[in-house]
């Protein structure tokens, strides 16, 4: 019996703004990037699943992943591609993990989505299973280091335009000052996630493949 593949592909035009105090994150063709990675992982023998915008969630994402996992044994193969927002939140859990003392987010649908819980999932995946990760957003890598502030020469190194504006319609970047208001709104939950998901411990062996300027718009 040949090995077997799955694959996952998510892509998000929008998020919740009802979760994101009135931000849509509104993108151009994301969900196009995810269903034709799909057609493309299908014509190399993967099976796939698709969740587009308000599929999206951090729970349909877990459980897509938490599938996979139960499903694939040594020798097998998982894909994962993501296109849409990628964000950041201050770790101040005092665990070390992250040099910059921020974990990297994939913009989901109903919250961000921290490196660390998607570490955990793919930690789950049986030994010997070869995992490719495909990002598509900001901060996918270690490539784009955001300031703090963004002066007009830091804007156009990283983006190619000092336009705020434009920046935001065009990148891949949840917006700074919108990052740093939901995390002090949420703050309280996501440092009990952090210090959850460090006790875990457990790291996952998978290849990782980012676009860390995050300005592509298929």
């Amino acid at each position: 019996m040949g090995a077997t593949g799955l694959s996952l592909h998510i892509g998000l035009n929008t998020v919740d703004p009802d979760r994101y105090d009135g931000w849509n994150g509104h993108l151009v063709a994301c969900e196009n990037d995810a269903r034709d990675l799909s057609v493309l992982a299908s014509d190399a023998g993967y099976s796939g699943t698709v969740l587009l915008t308000e599929e999206a969630t951090v729970d349909g994402v877990t459980a897509a992943l938490r599938a996979a996992a139960a499903r694939l044994r040594d020798g097998d193969a998982f894909l994962l591609t993501y296109s849409g927002h990628g964000g950041q939140v201050p770790d101040e859990t005092e665990g070390g993990d992250e040099p910059d003392a921020l974990d990297e987010t994939l913009v989901l649908y109903d919250r961000q989505f921290l490196d660390d819980e998607l570490n955990r999932e793919l930690a789950r995946f049986a030994e010997g299973v070869r995992v490719l990760v495909l990002l598509d957003c900001c901060h996918s890598g270690t490539g784009i280091e955001v300031r703090d502030l963004l002066t007009p020469h830091a804007l156009r190194e990283q983006f190619g335009t000092e336009d705020r504006e434009q920046i935001e319609t065009v990148s891949r970047l949840m917006p700074v000052a919108r990052q740093g208001a939901i995390y002090r709104r949420d703050r309280d939950f996501f440092q009990e996630l952090q210090r959850e998901l460090r006790a875990d411990g457990r790291r996952a062996d998978a290849l990782l493949i980012s676009a860390p300027g995050g300005r592509g718009q298929v």
